[in-house]
């Protein structure tokens, strides 16, 4: 129906004029004006006041009928309070996920409801699994070992220490005329595992050990004749063994000699290890396994020793004999040798898995790669040492050992539980000659266990 000119009077023509262009937006409408104005004038200000006062309703509640003429049901007041359950589906209505808007539906089937309910927990538990799986490789290896090509001076760590053991330590000579008793046959099983201690018999004190390593082992100049060694002037120079190159430690295995050892005093704090003798000079620069070498290649040599170079020219080897009848047959097998380790000078030696064994009447070489670990800074200061499971030197320290290794600490622990259990140590294990309190060195073992 095409629409009247709208004229502004005060009486009908201005109502029958909206009446017409309101028509064809349906009946609904039609009738809600009807109802509206039949009983007012039709002005423009009582029309503009009435579509401001209704919010741009042109019907009240009670003229809205539908086709039937039936009013519609009442449509529910919304609380200005919604539940908990309402924020739930007015977040699912409004989300840009299709499949959480289609679960609060109730115009979906409930199948059709359940069944996208069980694709949304799938997707979630699909992508919560690689999650903490990243988390957890985070948590357990936040640090990342990076191998880079890079080259250091081989002077910039020290030459490994070279420990020598001897198979068949008891000399022969001297057991024709010993005793046949129970203090002798103690004594023995300290070097040799034929000879069992008898039952009930004492401890032995620190001074006899010593005694009896001076009496009935062979000494260094009876199985080692001579050697070679790098010098300072980067030449090869013939060393004699029975001068201070070689430094006597005691083992599982007996009394051993190092070359390029750490002095007892370097080692070791206090007096926690039997010393058979010190040779240690105050007037060495030493080693540290953090600050490295303080001082520059050209000066005196340290304390341990490094190599200036590579190759056979920057190698240590000595000579090694074993005369007929000089060891003590029931004290070895026929086959004894020596048993050689190499090893960093900061760490203990006590497990036979260390030693290589080198047997009699051939020659052997050692070729060692060395290898420099080092730590970035930011490890050190922005982690802590519970979360990386690892202490540097200055943030630990052990009862024993002035190095802190994972060597030492096994040796230390070793040492403390052996101590717990029998109130004893054997002879080479670290220990205070004055007992300490128990409970401390029970703190130290169960602290340095993470290492």
């Amino acid at each position: 129906m095409k629409p009247k000119q709208p004229v502004l009077r005060h009486n009908g023509p201005l109502f029958v004029n909206i009446r017409h262009v309101l028509v064809g937006e349906g009946a609904i409408a039609h009738s809600g004006i009807k109802r509206g104005f039949v009983r007012k004038s039709a002005t423009v200000s009582n029309i503009d006041s009435y579509f401001s006062k209704n919010n741009l309703n042109l019907f009240d509640k009670s003229g809205i009928t539908n086709s039937e003429g039936a009013e519609p049901a009442e449509k529910p007041i919304r609380s200005s309070n919604p539940t908990i359950l309402e924020r739930i589906r007015k977040f699912c209505s409004d989300s840009s996920l299709h499949v959480v808007k289609y679960i609060p539906d109730r115009d979906r089937h409930t199948i059709e409801r359940l069944f996208w309910s069980f694709i949304f927990t799938l997707s979630v538990c699909v992508s919560v699994v690689p999650i903490q799986q990243a988390w957890s490789r985070y948590r357990d290896d936040s640090l990342s070992v990076v191998m880079q090509q890079s080259e250091y001076p081989v002077w910039s760590i020290p030459f490994p220490e070279v420990v020598i053991c001897n198979e068949a330590p008891v000399r022969a000579d001297v057991t024709k005329n010993m005793k046949n008793d129970a203090e002798t046959f103690k004594n023995f099983s300290l070097f040799c595992t034929k000879y069992p201690p008898p039952e009930g018999s004492s401890f032995m004190k620190e001074g006899d050990i010593i005694d009896f390593v001076k009496k009935f082992l062979i000494p260094l100049n009876e199985f080692a004749i001579n050697g070679f060694a790098f010098s300072q002037t980067d030449k090869m120079e013939t060393v004699n063994i029975s001068t201070k190159r070689l430094t006597p430690r005691f083992s599982n295995f007996g009394l051993c000699y190092s070359f390029n050892a750490l002095p007892h005093g370097q080692f070791f704090k206090d007096e926690s290890s039997l010393v058979f003798e010190d040779r240690e000079d105050a007037t060495k620069h030493y080693w540290g396994l953090d600050s490295g070498y303080t001082n520059s290649w050209f000066d005196e040599m340290p304390v341990p020793k490094r190599a200036l170079g590579s190759g056979y020219k920057y190698s240590y080897g000595i000579l090694l004999k074993r005369k007929k009848n000089l060891a003590f047959p029931n004290c070895a097998h026929p086959n004894a040798g020596f048993k050689i380790a190499v090893k960093n000078p900061a760490d203990a030696f006590s497990k036979e898995d260390d030693f290589m064994r080198v047997a009699m009447g051939r020659g052997t070489n050692f070729l060692i790669t060395p290898k420099l670990v080092t730590t970035d800074n930011a490890v050190r200061s922005s982690m802590d040492p519970t979360v990386r499971e690892c202490y540097f030197q200055d943030e630990t320290s052990l009862f024993h050992y002035k190095h802190y290794t994972r060597k030492n600490c096994q040796s230390e622990c070793l040492s403390n539980l052996t101590m717990t259990a029998c109130n004893c140590v054997e002879f080479y294990m670290p220990r205070k000659l004055k007992l300490k309190d128990i409970k401390y060195n029970l703190n130290i073992f169960y602290r340095d266990e993470r290492y």
